[in-house]
């Protein structure tokens, strides 16, 4: 079984708390993932990555919730600790865009992920296993934290059959209870935002979860 991580999400509408957020991760986490929601994707809408420029000693994972990944990209690249994008396969409009966002995040050495939203079945995102490092599982509706979990067990499941070295990561509701309950179906990367930060110890309420997926 793949080595599991908790990874903060940070979903800020103004750098002050997107800064706020990335400065409470530092005391424990490697990474964090920055959700860029462009109001058009979903109904929110959050900083754009330049509120990120700064330095940290986190690894940066951009959860891109926006109708034209590739525009991004470039930015994203030019920050020293920006190791992930991710991109929603609800958003590519042809396989071929597929195709050529994916070699457009890899020739800027960076890490690729899909996201499948809730109701996205597994079996679209097949084709693309072998050319990504990971899946993101939507267990919630994207754009707004603090909503109620979506199970994804089978989803979880079939990719993991499908794909056994692959990162299979999780976004939405992920607390105590439904972080072990992935990481079951084969999870290994908890995206964890209102149950760190929702809370008065974020340090403890980390390590609490990292406990619960070992």
């Amino acid at each position: 079984m793949k080595t599991a991580e908790i990874i903060p999400a940070i979903l800020a509408k103004t750098r002050n708390d997107a800064l706020r957020k990335l400065r409470l991760a530092e005391k424990s986490a490697k990474k964090v993932q920055v959700d860029i929601i462009d109001g058009s994707f979903v109904r929110n809408k959050t900083v754009t990555p330049d509120a990120f420029s700064v330095r940290t000693k986190l690894a940066l994972e951009f959860h891109l919730m926006v109708k034209h990944p590739e525009a991004y990209v470039h930015e994203i690249a030019a920050m020293p600790h920006a190791k992930t994008v991710i991109f929603h396969l609800e958003a590519v409009h042809s396989h071929d865009y597929a195709l050529a966002l994916i070699e457009h995040i890899k020739f800027h050495q960076l890490h690729v992920g899909i996201a499948l939203n809730p109701e996205t079945p597994a079996s679209y995102v097949k084709r693309y296993l072998p050319l990504i490092d990971q899946v993101l599982v939507m267990t919630v509706h994207p754009g707004f934290m603090g909503q109620g979990f979506l199970n994804m067990s089978r989803k979880i499941r079939q990719l993991r059959e499908w794909a056994p070295k692959i990162d299979i990561e999780v976004d939405g509701g992920i607390h105590h209870g439904t972080a072990k309950l992935c990481r079951n179906a084969g999870a290994n990367l908890f995206v964890v935002g209102s149950a760190l930060y929702d809370v008065k110890d974020f340090k403890k309420a980390y390590a609490v979860m990292k406990r619960e997926v070992k």
